[in-house]
């Protein structure tokens, strides 16, 4: 595979991870990107960490799954494939964020900025707490 196609394939991954992480936060978030996490967490008596943890092995379970059905012959689409590795990709950005407030009980007023290492492609400002905006 060249540079080119491989820069190519996680273009493609990345820009569908984050456009289905924005989707997913207009149908879960409540003000706080966290909070679903925070309250499944107070539920089960863990921290959001630990809800997280729980939630995101779902999706390596189930990406997992998808790796033992080659075995077996059974085939899955791209856009299949492209969804279980997002799902599994979109659990770890949240999770440094819950581990840094848990961790350091930095509020929502600290803001974290992804350098972008690839001039032209998106750029993720994430505020601890709150929203994340592509620039």
């Amino acid at each position: 595979m060249t540079n080119e196609r491989f820069e190519q394939i996680v273009d493609e991954v990345f820009n569908r991870c984050g456009e289905t992480l924005f989707d997913r936060a207009k149908m879960y978030a409540r003000g706080d990107r966290l909070s679903n996490f925070k309250r499944a967490g107070t539920i089960r008596g863990k921290s959001s960490v630990e809800s997280l943890d729980g939630m995101g092995l779902k999706h390596v379970t189930s990406l997992f799954d998808y790796i033992d059905d080659l075995k077996t012959g059974r085939t899955h689409t791209r856009n299949e494939w492209l969804e279980k590795i997002c799902d599994t990709v979109n659990y770890y950005g949240p999770l440094l964020l819950a581990l840094l407030e848990d961790t350091t009980g930095i509020t929502d007023e600290t803001s974290y900025i992804i350098e972008n290492p690839r001039p032209g492609k998106i750029i993720l400002e994430h505020n601890l707490v709150g929203s994340a905006e592509r620039q």
